[in-house]
């Protein structure tokens, strides 16, 4: 009886295991990722024992379970209450790793996206012990608290910030002329309004550059779903980092701003420019031109009188 009685909780217990994984491991760690939201055709596969079940509002997922989307279909997740996924269609993304506390600041999140597109808003930056990672099979994005797009579709990785910085670690493998395997790796980090593609089998390594982000070529669902976060300008992290820190439990109070009186304006009055004497320059009389004296008139002869020609004649 007692070996009997042993054997059913040997059972009972693997059972549990199997079909519920995630309540073994909520006992050992304080972390979380939870369904928020979903759309059309999504489920969870866990990777442990390829048991498959459709996603619901609040579902819970552990390390090994992958979400798997279809087509028009997405997932919001989040994880810890500070980190907001959004899962695009055609996506199989695995949660990977989930250790670490939270409390102790030492949470460690490691996601492999297989396929399709993940945005990922990591609202609180992570501290030194902390690590948020999304990795592709030539890729690992690793950020402290930004807002990025990844893509991992037909062997290409695309990376694309909109918020903060992510540092990209891209692989190349291969064989070389000996018949040597070998791995190279460059790091490149990705500012706002940046974004990185690489395709091992079309680019060279040492050739990839970073260019300018363009959103137009990214899943148009999946940016209408976050179209509220890209309306704001998804760059707020930027701004927050000037904000003072408020812990919890403390009240926010905003005193209005102080304003300094106005000084009065005291105007000088304006000394009086010395008037300059004028100066009036006495003008040169012209001398006049001597009158010319007028001719003496002719003077007149006195008429003959006639009685004396006659006297004559008389004579």
């Amino acid at each position: 009886m007692i070996k009997k009685s042993i054997a059913y909780l040997v059972i009972s217990l693997l059972l549990m295991t199997s079909i519920s994984p995630q309540i073994v491991l909520a006992s050992s760690t304080d972390r979380l990722a939870e369904i928020v939201s979903f759309s059309c055709e999504a489920k969870v596969v866990n990777n442990n024992n390829e048991s498959s079940v459709k996603v619901f509002d609040g579902m819970k997922l552990s390390p090994g379970d992958i979400v798997v989307t279809g087509k028009n279909a997405w997932v919001k997740l989040n994880i810890d209450n500070n980190k907001d996924l959004v899962i695009g269609e055609n996506t199989r993304l695995e949660l990977s790793d989930l250790s670490g506390s939270k409390a102790n600041k030492t949470d460690s999140t490691s996601l492999k996206l297989w396929a399709g597109q993940v945005w990922s808003n990591i609202k609180e930056s992570l501290t030194f012990k902390s690590k948020y990672e999304i990795k592709t099979p030539t890729s690992v994005a690793g950020v402290r608290g930004t807002k990025y797009l990844i893509e991992y579709k037909d062997n290409t990785t695309r990376v694309g910030v909109m918020s903060g910085v992510v540092k990209t670690d891209l692989y190349e493998r291969g064989f070389d002329k000996e018949g040597k395997y070998y791995i190279k790796e460059k790091t490149f980090m990705v500012e706002k309004d940046k974004a990185i593609q690489y395709n091992p089998n079309l680019d060279k390594l040492e050739l990839i550059e970073v260019k300018a982000l363009d959103l137009e070529k990214w899943d148009p669902i999946l940016l209408d779903i976050i179209k509220d976060g890209l309306n704001k300008n998804l760059a707020t992290n930027d701004s927050e980092k000037n904000r003072p820190s408020i812990s919890e439990g403390e009240k926010q109070t905003i005193e209005p701003e102080k304003s300094e009186p106005s000084k009065p304006v005291v105007t000088e009055p304006s000394k009086p420019e010395p008037s300059k004497p004028v100066i009036v320059k006495p003008t040169k009389p012209e001398p006049s031109k001597p009158s010319k004296p007028e001719k003496p008139s002719k003077p007149i002869k006195p008429p003959k009188d006639d009685d004396d020609d006659d006297d004559d004649d008389d004579d």
